[in-house]
Formats: C-alpha cells, sequence, structure tokens
C-alpha cells in the first residue's frame, strides 16, 4: 500500500499515512462488525465509540492494536486487526445469510497477507460458527467456511508457500513474557462493570449469578494482589500472586498473567450460558484468545500478542450489554450520542479519576493538583500526542541529526561495499529511534548487520551477539534461546571480520576508550558524540577462503551447534557443515572431510594455500573468479535454499549461517532463484485470484437479480 501511494505522493507522506490507517479504520470496523452480528441501534456506534478507548491505551505498547503499538511500528497488525474486527462480523452475516463469500475471501486473504496472529485468532474463532444456525446442515456450515478459507489461503500462496517451507531458516522468537504492564489498567474498568452487569442480567438462574459473583470475586481479588507487584522497584507485596508465580515461574513478576487465568472460568461460564448467538460468538472469540495466550510457550507464538483481541472482543460485549441494559429507558435515541461524549471524557480525563480514587504514588501519571482543575482544563494527559509529534517530525528535526547525518556520510558508498557495524546504545533515541542506524542503508546506502525484521534470517543469533561484544549496552532480543556476551572488542573484531565489516561506529565512553587502544581499529573521523573506526587487517571480501578445511557435525540441531561454535575463539576458523544438511554423497566427494560429534572434537586440517579472488556483488548475487578450484569457499551471506550456483557442484549450509561452495571451474555464480514451492505458490494465488473473481460475479450477478424482482 505505501509502495503503490507512493507513486502518486511523495514515499515519505506515504509511509505516515498507512502507518496511522489501521488506527482511523478501527472504530468503522467495529461499527460494522456490530452491524454484521445483527445488532441495531446503540449497539454499533457504542462499538465504534468503545474503539477509542482502546487506541488510547497507554498500558503497553508492545501488544499491538492500540496508538502506542502503532507508534513503536506495528502498524501492519493495527490494520490487520481492524480487518480482523470486520471479518469477524462479515463471516457470521455471510454464513448465516450464505451470502458475501467474495468479501471474506478479499478479507481473510488481506488478514493474512497483514499478519499471522491475526490469522490464527479469526480462523479458530470461527470453528464455532459451525454450531450455529441449526436451521443449517452442519455440512452446510463447513461447506461455506471452506469456501471462504480455502480461496483465502490459496490467495496468500505466493508468500505463505515460501514461508512454511523456509521456516528453518528463520530463527524463532517465542518467549515466555514476563508482563511489566498493567493488565488492567483503569480505562477499561468500566467496561468490567457493564460486563459484570450484563452478565448478572443475562443469568436466569440463580446458580449462575452465584458462580458469576464468586468467580468476580476472585477476579477483583487477584487484580488487588497484583498491584502488590511493584515492577520498575522490583519488589513483591503480594500475598499469593508472586509467591505462587515464583514457584510455578521462578519469577514473582510472572503474577500479572494470573488475572488472566482466574478470568478463564467466568467467561467460560459467560459463553455455555450464553443464548445469544453473537454473544457466545464474542465470548468463544475471548476463549480462543485465553487458549493461545496460555499455551503461547508450547505454539513458539508470544503469548501477549493475543490480549488486544480479548480487550477488543470485552468492549464489543460491553456495547450489546449496553442495549441490553437501556432497553426500557426513555429516549432512547440519545444514547449513541450520550456514549460518544461520556467515552470522549473518559478516555480524556479517567487518569485524574482513577488516581483520585486510587491513588498510587508510584505512578507515571502527572496530574494536576484539583481533580477539577484537570478536568476543566480540557487537556489529555497521556504520554500519546508527544509519541506522535516525535515519530511523524522526521529525522532531520531531531536534535541528534547533524551528526547521524554526519556519520552516514562518513560510511557512504552502496551494498556492493564491506559492510559498517554500530553500537547499540539508548542515546540513538536522540536521532528519533532507538535503532536508528537500523537504516544505514537508506541514509549511507552501506550494508549493516542489524535489520527491523530480525526473524528473517537464520543469522540474526550471531548478529545480536556481535552486537553484545561491540556495544556497552545490548539488546539481546533472543536471549532466552541465544545467550549473549559482555562487551569484548578483540573478540568482536574477529567475528565482525567474518562478516566483512569495515567500519565500527562507537557511541559509549568505553567502547571509545577501547577502540582507541586497539591496534586493529584506525579512527576515521570523530563526528560528536560518535567515533568512526575503521577495521584493518585484512582484505575485505564477501567471498574467502578459509584457514582449515571444514569439519562434518554430527548433528540435527545445527542451529544450536553453531552458535556455541561462534563462541568458541579457538575454533572460528574451522568451519562447521552438519550431517543432517549433507547429501548421501556428499561425504565421499566432499575432500578433506573430517568428522567430529563434539565442538571439542573438531580438529583442525590447514587449507594451506594463497588464493587470489576477486568479486563481483549485486542486489540478488555473487559472482567471483578465483584461481584455486576444488578448496572450500565462503560467502559471508545467510544461507537460504533458494541460492543457486554455477561453477560448483551445489551450495553447502556452513557455520555459522553462511554459504559454502567447492568451485568446479575459476568463475562462479551464486545467484538468488526459486524452488518449485515458490512457483507451487505463485499458481496458488492465481487459482485464488480466479475463484475470488468468480464467487465476485456471481455475487454480482445475484444482487442484480435481486434488484431486478424487487
Amino acid at each position: 500500500l505505501i509502495a503503490l501511494l507512493g507513486y502518486l505522493i511523495p514515499i515519505q507522506v506515504s509511509f505516515k499515512l498507512i502507518s496511522v490507517l489501521g488506527v482511523f479504520t478501527l472504530p468503522a470496523c467495529m461499527y460494522f462488525c456490530a452491524k454484521m452480528l445483527g445488532y441495531k441501534t446503540p449497539v454499533p456506534e457504542a462499538a465504534a465509540a468503545f474503539a477509542l478507548p482502546f487506541l488510547f491505551l497507554e498500558n503497553h505498547s508492545m501488544w499491538g492494536g492500540n496508538i502506542p503499538s502503532t507508534l513503536a511500528g506495528e502498524f501492519s497488525h493495527g490494520i490487520s486487526l481492524s480487518l480482523t474486527i470486520l471479518f469477524l462480523g462479515t463471516l457470521y452475516r455471510g454464513l448465516k445469510e450464505n451470502r458475501l463469500i467474495a468479501l471474506n475471501i478479499a478479507l481473510l486473504a488481506a488478514i493474512s497477507l497483514t499478519h499471522v496472529y491475526t490469522l490464527l485468532y479469526v480462523v479458530f474463532t470461527s470453528i464455532i460458527l459451525l454450531y450455529f444456525f441449526r436451521d443449517r446442515h452442519l455440512k452446510s456450515n463447513l461447506r461455506y467456511l471452506a469456501q471462504v478459507c480455502i480461496p483465502a489461503f490459496l490467495i496468500s500462496g505466493f508468500w505463505s508457500i515460501r514461508l512454511l517451507t523456509g521456516l528453518e531458516y528463520t530463527t524463532s522468537y517465542s518467549l515466555f513474557w514476563v508482563i511489566a504492564e498493567e493488565i488492567t489498567p483503569p480505562m477499561i474498568w468500566p467496561f468490567f462493570i457493564l460486563i459484570f452487569l450484563g452478565l448478572l442480567k443475562s443469568f436466569k438462574t440463580s446458580r449462575d449469578r452465584l458462580l458469576l459473583l464468586g468467580l468476580t470475586v476472585i477476579i477483583i481479588a487477584t487484580a488487588v494482589d497484583i498491584a502488590g507487584l511493584d515492577f520498575p522497584k522490583h519488589i513483591d507485596n503480594t500475598k499469593v500472586v508472586g509467591p505462587l508465580a515464583k514457584s510455578l515461574f521462578d519469577d514473582a513478576f510472572h503474577g500479572r498473567r494470573f488475572v488472566i487465568l482466574a478470568s478463564i472460568p467466568l467467561f467460560l461460564l459467560a459463553f455455555i450460558s450464553m443464548k445469544d448467538n453473537p454473544l457466545k460468538y464474542i465470548f468463544f472469540s475471548i476463549l480462543v484468545s485465553f487458549f493461545f495466550f496460555s499455551f503461547a510457550e508450547q505454539l513458539h507464538v508470544i503469548d501477549i500478542r493475543f490480549l488486544p483481541f480479548i480487550y477488543l472482543s470485552l468492549f464489543l460485549a460491553s456495547a450489546v450489554f449496553l442495549d441490553k441494559l437501556t432497553k426500557n429507558l426513555e429516549a432512547r435515541w440519545m444514547i449513541p450520542l450520550i456514549v460518544v461524549l461520556l467515552t470522549l471524557f473518559w478516555v480524556n480525563d479517567h487518569r485524574a479519576l482513577a488516581k483520585s480514587i486510587v491513588p498510587n504514588p508510584d505512578s507515571i501519571i502527572h496530574t494536576k493538583s484539583g481533580l477539577l482543575d484537570e478536568i476543566l482544563d480540557g487537556e489529555y494527559e497521556g504520554y500519546i500526542p508527544d509519541w506522535i509529534k516525535w515519530n511523524y517530525d522526521g529525522f532531520e528535526s531531531k536534535t541528534l541529526w547533524p551528526a547521524f547525518k554526519g556519520v552516514n556520510d562518513v560510511v557512504s558508498g552502496d551494498y556492493t561495499d564491506p559492510r559498517v557495524v554500530y553500537e547499540h546504545s539508548t542515546h540513538h533515541n536522540s536521532a528519533g529511534t532507538l535503532r536508528a542506524f537500523e537504516s544505514l542503508p537508506l541514509f549511507s546506502g552501506r550494508s549493516t548487520l542489524e535489520g527491523l525484521y530480525m526473524q528473517s534470517s537464520p543469522t540474526a543469533p550471531f548478529v545480536f551477539y556481535v552486537q553484545s561484544e561491540v556495544s556497552q549496552q545490548k539488546s539481546c532480543p533472543f536471549g532466552h534461546n541465544y545467550q549473549c556476551t559482555n562487551f569484548n572488542l578483540d573478540d568482536g573484531i574477529r567475528h565482525m571480520q567474518m562478516f566483512n565489516v569495515e567500519y565500527y561506529i562507537v557511541r559509549s565512553d568505553l567502547a571509545k576508550d577501547a577502540a582507541s587502544k586497539n591496534p586493529r581499529l584506525m579512527l576515521v573521523e570523530t563526528v560528536h558524540p560518535y567515533e568512526v573506526y575503521k577495521i584493518t587487517g585484512y582484505d575485505y571480501s564477501y567471498v574467502t577462503v578459509p584457514q582449515y578445511y571444514p569439519v562434518v557435525f554430527e548433528t540435527r540441531d545445527w542451529k544450536t551447534v553453531s552458535y556455541d561454535w561462534f563462541k568458541r575463539m579457538d575454533l572460528i576458523d574451522v568451519p562447521l557443515l552438519f550431517s543432517g544438511k549433507l547429501g548421501k554423497g556428499d561425504l565421499n566427494s566432499l575432500p578433506h572431510l573430517q568428522t567430529a560429534s563434539s565442538l571439542d572434537a573438531v580438529g583442525k586440517n590447514p587449507v594451506g594455500v594463497e588464493c587470489r579472488i576477486s568479486e563481483a556483488v549485486g542486489r540478488n548475487f555473487v559472482e567471483f573468479d578465483t584461481n584455486c578450484v576444488g578448496v572450500p569457499h565462503i560467502i559471508s551471506m545467510s544461507y537460504h535454499p533458494n541460492w543457486r550456483v554455477e561453477g560448483a557442484e551445489k551450495i553447502h549450509l556452513v557455520s555459522p549461517s553462511f554459504m559454502l561452495v567447492y568451485p568446479t571451474q575459476e568463475h562462479v555464480k551464486v545467484y538468488y532463484g526459486s524452488r518449485i514451492t515458490d512457483k507451487l505458490g505463485g499458481l496458488m494465488t492465481l487459482t485464488g485470484l480466479l475463484i475470488l473473481g468468480y464467487f465476485t460475479a456471481v455475487s454480482l450477478g445475484l444482487d442484480r437479480a435481486r434488484f431486478v424482482l424487487k
């Protein structure tokens, strides 16, 4: 979308507009979802209004969907979330009336191409629809879902098949999240009350009402106890939650998840007892979110990503219960207006109201001395406006822009040049973002190691290990599986050499002092507060001949072995091949191979030749001339099965995650191609689009027929 719109307007403007698309479409999608579920005024209007408390939640900026998450870069998730909410309604209506197939195919395909978590949520939530609409046969419901899901999957084939067949060459980011943020912030308190009152009114038996009261007391008691977890000071003042979390998860601060776990029985009761199909559908979606949240680590997904679905489902249910609770009121036509005004007031001033009721001396919320002053000033007291201004002002307006631009000018070049590495530092935020230097390719033209979508490459853990060696601070995002190290510039230089790094940008005093004393680093320029050093003592090249012949390591877990090898500085000159990645004839056909089943058993067999290599690097290829035919050559780029070679028999995966070839001629070309699965994915997409076109034509024909009949 950004690229397409960029043909009409400047690409920077296009980026900014599309990045907020999810924010501005969510209220409309909530409105139409409620309409499609069959609800009439005031439910759709209230649902749209209740999107605002969700968007303005400031308790998190990483879970997804709200404005802070969008500002943190999760705008694709925000767009996908809006489409997901709309799809929940259109799928329900379409299945009920046996129509809207084309629309639902298009929506589901768009969801699958924008975010995988929303796809998991809607696919599993839709299962309950098989058992709705008892006037229709189960097979009819199954047929409808198949008519929607299969073409949608086919349309995404050009991307999904590549993803599924290449998962081994990505880096998993499944993490048992320590939730430092409030799960039940004051913003959503009124909606809990609406849910409680609505359920109390809907339950018809004394047993259900007593269960509701008991389960609600448990949830409130859990939430009150959780308030004793002081995360900034890392102090556990809880009575039950903290000790229980400590015994179960070895960390008291996992206790915040207990309010989610304590809520499961209540919403299971609501799902079982509810007679209203749309409400049952909403509560089932909450149970689906609970399931993924509870078993995220086992499913290799991130648990917190499923909390936004719970919030939005609660807001949607609140709109429905608001209608049920106000059924007998006079002047119901005023309810939408009242709801919108009260919601705007609550979003704007709930902090002051909540703080006046529940004082919190450790709160980061800064309010005026008087509650009335706080309300009458009309100001929004949260951090969102400042963050919006910070994000959309642009790099050029930041105080660090002259230095940031100066550093990029010093190292300027293009992608054919050696790489550039920078020290990780929170001080980069003064340039616009902590991750400003990930934009080195944009501003300098040069390649670097860290990048936005770090999970897309098997090389990511090694990149962040290097980061921890050359930085006083470290991010280590994969530390739960791949532990990082501490500052060690000597080891870092050797590792940077493996990655063909020429320049090293430093920020901290620790790194500057170490760099100035290191004989392999030459100061190129100082651009306060940065220093740029050049790594000396080797020939920059993406293609190299290793000092020792590769050793075949007997393992099926090549990623773990390779990471352990990377940390062994005494072994990094001995590249590893992996038995699970070699063909049947490779062991016999490749020269000078030794085997090992442990790193301590890895032997060193010197190559013992001097090779002359000249290389040319393109956007999707590397070609080189060598006088060392038959000798192993390593290409310092991430391995993927799509790489093809001319001038060698095949490409081998070699530690850490690079490519290795044995040239059979002096000229070798390695290029990125396609596999049969890629072509299959393209064919699937074409087939899916044809099916979508067919259902669109049928739908238009039916609509025309209905119009004529009317």
